[in-house]
């Protein structure tokens, strides 16, 4: 799949008093990569489901510009995408776009701390416990791994590459693989305030 280029849709939501806005692009690289590894941990520490994740604490708890901010980073057999989405009123959006990029674009600037190395690893490692909560989540786990062709106990194969993964590897793998400059824009809501 050829990478993505830059772009911008709006699709009016005249009643939502929020815009919801989705950044995404696709990733010049699979599963099989394993710098997707340090993508993964990069993208738990700058855009988790977390108070103290650099996106959530800027832009919401800092300025007070969103009232939810996210990122993710899926991998595939085929293909890859990384997505920052955030939701803010409309005369917000530019500002808490530009601040986002910027937060996302110096993850590829310098390396983690080591306090925030141990936090990414941390919160990795809780996800991969929290995904095999229910016979349910364990059973639709396996069936997507055999689909893929993955050995079952991938996520304990995940937790342990986690363990291994530098500072200097995530820096090098946002500054590679994460280019904010073809990010696409995509705002459910009211583009014209």
């Amino acid at each position: 799949v050829p990478l993505s280029k830059p772009g911008t849709a709006y699709v009016p939501d005249p009643v939502r008093q929020q815009d919801q806005v989705v950044l995404a692009e696709t990733l010049g690289l699979t599963y099989k990569d394993p710098i997707h590894y340090a993508i993964s941990l990069g993208n738990d520490f700058v855009g988790g489901d977390t108070f103290a994740s650099p996106l959530y604490r800027e832009l919401r708890v800092q300025r007070g510009l969103v009232y939810y901010v996210g990122a993710s980073a899926g991998f595939g057999s085929t293909r890859s995408d990384f997505q920052l989405t955030f939701g803010a009123y409309p005369d917000k959006v530019n500002e808490a776009k530009q601040l986002a990029l910027q937060i996302i674009r110096s993850m590829g600037e310098k390396p983690l701390t080591e306090a925030q190395l141990h936090m990414a690893k941390a919160s990795a490692l809780r996800q991969i416990e929290l995904t095999n909560q229910s016979v349910g989540d364990v059973a639709r786990s396996w069936i997507g791994y055999a689909e893929e062709g993955l050995s079952l106990d991938r996520l304990y194969l995940v937790a342990r590459r986690y363990e291994k993964v530098t500072a200097p590897e995530i820096q090098e793998a946002f500054r590679k693989y994460i280019d904010t400059s073809r990010l696409s824009t995509f705002i459910l809501g009211q583009p014209g305030k």
